[in-house]
């Protein structure tokens, strides 16, 4: 039994190294995975596993969990590799793998980093959007009828005490309310309401250029999130 499938192992490698000459690697990742099924002591059908992922060390990979895979099937080959073979196989391999492995986790690194202030920006523009939106700039009205009334009120009593003698300038100090209110609605509340107006106006452009840096840092946060998914996934 073991010798049949020895034999039927060898006729696999046989086939799966005329697959990659063609580069033909799906057949020849299927004769590879038979070899290893039948007969798993013969390294290379693991090293030969390796070869197609990378196309014979050709392929340049950075996905992370495909370098895992093939690191693992590298392991399962180095378990069986006979001694005089064991320095070429692993110079072949850490050639092709340990500068794909540094330049992955550089690029890792980079996009974590970049991950992090993209966050801290965006958090601080979230920040800086909710005080703004907080701020009010409510118009200064007229002044209630309440108050009105009650200074025309004390204008005609001036005018009556002065009319009969009984306070000299009565009259003059009972028309300060309606001369003050008269320079309120003239002077003043106008004012005060086109000072708040501009305020309102550049609270909303500062609001808009605000809302318009947190979306293009969301996009790119989200790139950079793709980005480094692809290269973990």
């Amino acid at each position: 039994m073991n010798v049949s499938d020895d034999k039927s192992a060898r006729g696999r490698l046989d086939a799966a190294e005329a697959f990659m000459k063609l580069h033909k690697y799906r057949e020849a990742w299927a004769a590879f995975n038979e070899v290893c099924s039948l007969t798993p002591q013969n390294y290379r059908g693991w090293w030969g596993k390796i070869r197609v992922i990378t196309e014979d060390f050709s392929l340049r990979i950075e996905n992370e969990s495909r370098l895992d895979e093939i690191y693992t099937l590298y392991q399962s080959a180095l378990l069986f590799v006979p001694d005089q073979d064991k320095s070429a196989i692993e110079q072949q391999f850490n050639d092709y793998y340990k500068p794909l492995e540094e330049d992955n986790t550089t690029k890792q690194n980079s996009l974590k980093q970049r991950i992090r202030l993209l966050q801290s920006e965006n958090t601080s523009l979230n920040a800086s959007i909710s005080e703004l939106d907080k701020l009010d700039y409510p118009k200064v009205g007229f002044m209630s009828n309440g108050i009105f009334y009650l200074c025309v009120f004390l204008c005609f009593v001036g005018m009556a005490m002065e009319t009969v003698g009984e306070i000299r300038g009565a009259m003059f100090v009972t028309s300060i309310p309606p001369v003050v209110s008269l320079f309120w609605e003239i002077f003043i509340r106008p004012v005060k309401n086109a000072i708040s107006e501009k305020n309102r106006k550049n609270t909303n452009i500062e609001l808009e250029k605000l809302r318009t840096q947190r979306e293009d840092i969301q996009e790119e946060l989200q790139q950079a999130q793709k980005q480094l998914e692809k290269l973990s996934n």
